[in-house]
Parts: structure tokens; sequence; C-alpha cells
């Protein structure tokens, strides 16, 4: 099975692992706007490789639509989430800091971001509406 890259242990993880072609998702095969929103370093998965490597094959193959990428530094795995929901709720934000390292070690940061993300969701939303509606005429 041919491998894209090894994920190094100094990226963080405990084990270096490797990604392989049949794993990927075929992003070029999408047919829609994209948001790509991630952590710099994320304690669920590799976005800090990933999300570069879908942008980058997305340019590459001159993807049509609108491509807009975030990444957040210092932030957890948890972005986009109900701020609300997570200020009411201290068993969710003790279990976040449990399962997302970030949450401790930068809670402010996982706050920003959780905000700018959010924002940045209604405003690409916006946007795709808009074309939406100008497209309809």
């Amino acid at each position: 099975m041919e491998c894209i890259e090894t994920i190094a242990k100094e990226c963080g993880y405990k084990n270096e692992r490797k990604i392989y072609i049949k794993s990927r998702i075929k992003v070029e095969n999408m047919r829609s706007d994209v948001l790509l929103m991630a952590p710099s370093y994320d304690d669920c998965w590799p976005s800090e490789q990933a999300v570069p490597r879908m942008e980058r094959i997305l340019r590459e193959y001159n993807y049509p639509y609108r491509v807009k990428v975030r990444m957040y530094e210092n932030a957890s795995h948890a972005i986009a989430m109900d701020m609300g929901a997570l200020k009411k709720n201290a068993v969710l934000r003790f279990l976040l800091g449990i399962l997302l390292p970030a949450e401790k070690k930068h809670s402010e940061a996982c706050e920003r971001a959780r905000k700018d993300s959010m924002q940045l969701i209604l405003d690409f939303l916006e946007e795709w509406k808009g074309v939406d509606e100008q497209s309809a005429y």
C-alpha cells in the first residue's frame, strides 16, 4: 500500500503513524464551497498536516469552488462549540479538560478560537447564501 507520509513522534503523537492513500478523503471530488478549520496542533488528529494537505490538493486540482482555511494556534479540537452551552455545563467543561489537554493548557486561546470559528461559520454561510441567491436570477 502506498504511503502518503509518516507522522513523526516529534509532532506529539505517541507512536509514529503512516497515512495511506486508501484512507485519504478525496477532497478534490467534492462539489461545494469548503470551510476548513482546525487547531494548529490537534489532540485528536494531525490537523497541522492534514489541513494544509487538503488545501494543497484543492489548489492542484484547480478546485472551482470557494475554499477558506483557518488554523487556530493553541486551540483544542473543540472549536465551533456553542459557548453558551459550554459556560453553563460544568460537566462538559470538566470532560473537555480531561479529553483535550489544550483546553486546560490554553483555555483562553481555546475560547477565542471557539468565538472566532463560530463567527467564521456564520460569515461563510452568509456569503454562501448571497452567492446562491445571486445565481438564482
